[in-house]
């Protein structure tokens, strides 16, 4: 592994998780939540599991490292490899990254820390073994994750029978579906790689779709009275409180797709099964051309790593005008080999492979 490939595939995760985004907005407003959250999903974790992975692709792939330079090889003939000072450079970027991660990290970990304080004060002022408690707190959430509790506002709790409980209902769905765990895995990873902004945009996409599966959960034979009332409360929740708190499930989700939330509920709008083929179709073309890109990338990270002279001594191979077949004018172009740095000259050289299938390159000085 070095500084360079984990940049190729930080790079490649951004630009991927571009790709995503353009992608998932032009289809957006057409899909219905539960493809939107299917393929949110998906990608979210093919992007963020790409620049964790492919440093290690030489390792999983094994082989000569060198054989990957191949593929690029008529791309850029003439690449020189890095200098010493880019490689320095590259490894001060790949600290600042770790740097910015581990920022990230101990926030999270403080709003953690919070949100699990918070549930067990709740737990202890109220009766032992109740799942919803009235606080005093911004917006009705969900909090913990082994025995998640339903905390409702205060005015939350003064609404009407049928739409507090609606409310509840709403938390309670995002606890069958597990979603403070899949908020505790998301927000690890956004945390992991806070510089990679597309994956932040994938998950907004993911959390619009999570709250309106949970609001169609929630109002499920309710009478338009109940979901005009439950607008309500959803906009001065809104108001009163930040979208997508750390570990924590909550009525607000992302406000990019607020619009289409609201229509959701106050239409009662359900899936259009009828072009149900051709978004699947869509979709499993466009996670295939995703997993095709990827796949490709471990050959682009270390063809970057080849070509940037970090695999030994980059030579330049020139024939000599006149002379025999096997003579060439070798200009050392950075890095040392085993026996140290071959100084630039007229050499004999001799190609040939040994018991183990690599390569062999054999040189003498061409004036003995």
């Amino acid at each position: 592994m070095s500084a360079i490939t984990i940049i190729t595939s930080g790079l490649a995760a951004i630009s991927i998780g571009a790709v995503v985004v353009i992608a998932l907005s032009r289809v957006e407003g057409r899909w219905p939540a539960t493809w939107r959250h299917r393929m949110g999903s998906a990608a979210f974790w093919g992007v963020a599991i790409l620049p964790l992975a492919l440093p290690f692709a030489p390792v999983i792939h094994g082989g000569d490292d060198l054989a990957w330079s191949a593929s690029v090889a008529h791309v850029l003939p003439m690449a020189l490899p890095a200098q010493h000072w880019l490689t320095q450079v590259a490894w001060g970027i790949v600290a600042l990254m770790l740097l910015s991660a581990s920022t990230s990290g101990a926030r999270l970990i403080v709003k953690l820390r919070l949100a699990l304080g918070m549930a067990a004060a709740l737990r202890a002022a109220h009766t032992e073994g109740a799942s919803v408690v009235v606080a005093d707190v911004p917006g009705t959430m969900l909090l913990g994750y082994r025995r998640p509790l339903v905390v409702l506002s205060r005015s939350a709790s003064a609404a009407s029978p049928t739409v507090r409980y609606a409310i509840e209902r709403h938390e309670r769905a995002h606890a069958v579906r597990h979603d403070n765990w899949r908020l505790l895995a998301e927000n690890l990873v956004m945390a992991a790689l806070p510089w990679c902004r597309p994956l932040r945009r994938v998950h907004d996409i993911i959390l619009g779709a999570r709250e309106e599966l949970c609001d169609a959960f929630a109002l499920q034979g309710a009478d338009d009275a109940t979901r005009i009332e439950y607008a309500r409360a959803l906009m001065t929740t809104l108001r009163r409180t930040s979208p997508a708190a750390h570990g924590v499930s909550t009525m607000t989700g992302s406000l990019a797709g607020v619009r289409r939330r609201m229509l959701a509920i106050l239409q009662d709008t359900a899936d259009d099964q009828g072009t149900m083929k051709q978004r699947r179709a869509s979709a499993y073309v466009a996670m295939a051309s995703l997993l095709a890109f990827a796949l490709l990338m471990p050959a682009l990270g270390s063809s970057v790593e080849t070509i940037a002279g970090l695999r030994g001594e980059s030579l330049r191979f020139t024939p000599l005008a006149g002379g025999p077949g096997n003579t060439y004018r070798i200009s050392a172009l950075g890095g040392t080999t085993a026996a140290g740095r071959l100084e630039p000259g007229d050499y004999h050289v001799v190609f040939a492979r040994n018991a183990a299938g690599k390569w062999v390159v054999t040189t003498r000085p061409a004036t003995r």
